[in-house]
């Protein structure tokens, strides 16, 4: 059995060949100084391109393993998650074969981007199973342990989130606006919502997003603002304004620029008037970009006299629809992680001092949870948790302790008196009575699909499968 590590080259790598350097041997360096291999795989892309030949020169003199150097292509981003996994595993698959799985594989974790780390991990607890190992300046070379729960749980979305990004390119997808890369979103229907963003902000059209509170529409707003490089973003909410408040000074304010208006669904009447005759003004049309953005459907408004017609067709040139979290599949497990290290760095939130993990249980607590506020409930319950918990990590009741019940709605009304005059979606009723009770019953059943099959009475444990992947349960 060949002892085979692989590894990328990293700055701190590249910082001690130089002939100044006073970072010692490196990371590389420092491991094949303590530990021999009988093979050593050294992968490096781009940006190390111009000092690799130095590098390698280098090394040579400080080591004398059987060190191969290989070139990875990850173009202008080595973060990309599906080009590092395509790269990798093409490099893998060719180890396997010419060992003809005769190798002992060590995955060293230090060198690299986050991206590339999430990778090894990946691949070295599914296709091509390793060990592990790192470096640290004061603890040296150490073994790394993959907790059972954290393979369990983020990997499967690990693997989503690279199988997504591998589809995008093999459709010819472009990539996304920079301007976009704070909205979290691999599932398609977001992926669609930003392919639309995209190409409306390159016009001066007017924009209507429509969707349920906190679902990210002001986010949204900005980032057509950002990608069609105009100048102010002035956000005006409409339900805070009273009679006659609406004046020239928003458009003056955002001439040149954008003006959001949040929540139009509760502007007053007087006001739809006001704002109406302020859109039909031609030096309005040119100077002022509007975005709109409503918690209902408008049309549903407009039919209860609420709202009115012609103001809603004036601002409806490109509609935008933004789906609750509990419709967006992979993306919750994103937006989980983008909004922890967000928070945890937040200073406001958190001292410098202080630390905080998340537990792959507090996590899968997390994901079992249907969020009725969204992207906003998330990160208030994720706040919750990092200022009431008093430990270093977040545990499953921590973060159970932190979620708050759903409002409960009269039933009476939302399920048997809904009014029949506009018809009724009788199938989406139905779902959401069985992802109510399947939810309640998998918490019952400790989640275990055999005790859930008896408490709902299903007529198989594959039905209670079929259940589950359906409303994305886990």
């Amino acid at each position: 059995m060949r002892k085979v590590l692989i590894s990328w080259i990293g700055n701190n790598d590249i910082k001690a060949s130089s002939e100044s350097s006073t970072a010692g041997l490196g990371p590389v360096g420092n491991l094949l100084k303590e530990r021999k291999f009988d093979q050593i795989l050294l992968l490096h892309n781009e940006d190390m391109q111009k000092d690799i030949g130095t590098y390698k020169n280098w090394l040579s003199k400080k080591s004398k393993q059987n060190i191969d150097h290989r070139f990875v292509s990850l173009g202008e981003d080595p973060t990309n998650h599906g080009q590092i996994y395509e790269s990798v595993s093409s490099i893998l698959t060719s180890l396997d074969e010419t060992h003809k799985g005769a190798m002992q594989l060590t995955y060293f974790l230090s060198p690299g981007t986050p991206s590339m780390h999430s990778i090894w991990v990946l691949l070295g607890k599914s296709r091509f199973p390793g060990q592990f190992i790192q470096s640290h300046e004061k603890a040296g070379i150490s073994d790394v342990e993959i907790p059972f729960d954290m393979a369990i749980d983020y990997l499967p979305e690990l693997q989503r989130s690279i199988d997504a990004e591998i589809n995008r390119r093999a459709s010819g997808q472009s990539k996304p606006n920079p301007a976009f890369e704070n909205i979290k979103a691999n599932s398609k229907v977001m992926r669609e919502a930003i392919r639309l963003a995209e190409k409306v902000s390159r016009r001066g059209v007017r924009v209507l997003l429509e969707g349920s509170p906190g679902t990210g529409k002001a986010l949204f707003a900005e980032a057509i603002h950002k990608a069609s490089g105009r100048k102010e973003f002035i956000k005006v909410d409409c339900g805070d304004l009273v009679e006659n408040a609406f004046s020239d000074e928003f458009f003056s304010e955002a001439h040149g620029g954008t003006l959001y208006l949040s929540r139009l669904n509760e502007l007053p009447d007087k006001l739809q008037v006001t704002l109406l005759k302020h859109l039909n003004k031609a030096s309005t049309q040119e100077d002022v970009r509007i975005i709109a953005g409503t918690d209902i459907e408008l049309r549903d408004q407009i039919k209860s006299g609420a709202f009115r017609q012609e103001l809603f067709y004036s601002l409806a040139a490109a509609i935008i629809k933004l789906p609750d979290i509990k419709r967006r599949g992979p993306d919750l497990s994103l937006l989980i992680e983008y909004l922890f290290n967000k928070l945890i760095e937040d200073e406001v939130i958190l001292n410098k001092q202080e630390q905080k993990t998340l537990s792959a249980a507090a996590k899968r607590a997390l994901l079992e949870h249907s969020w009725p506020g969204n992207v906003t409930e998330l990160e208030n319950t994720l706040i919750r948790a990092i200022l009431w918990t008093d430990t270093k990590t977040i545990k499953e009741e921590d973060m159970r302790n932190a979620i708050l019940d759903p409002v409960e709605k009269d039933k009476l009304e939302t399920i048997l008196n809904r009014e029949l005059a506009d018809g009724v979606d009788l199938p989406a009723i139905l779902d959401e009575v069985q992802e109510h009770y399947l939810r309640r019953a998998w918490k019952e059943s400790g989640r275990r699909k055999n005790q859930l099959t008896k408490i709902l009475g299903l007529p198989s444990y594959q039905t209670a499968s079929n259940w589950l992947e359906r409303h994305n349960i886990k």
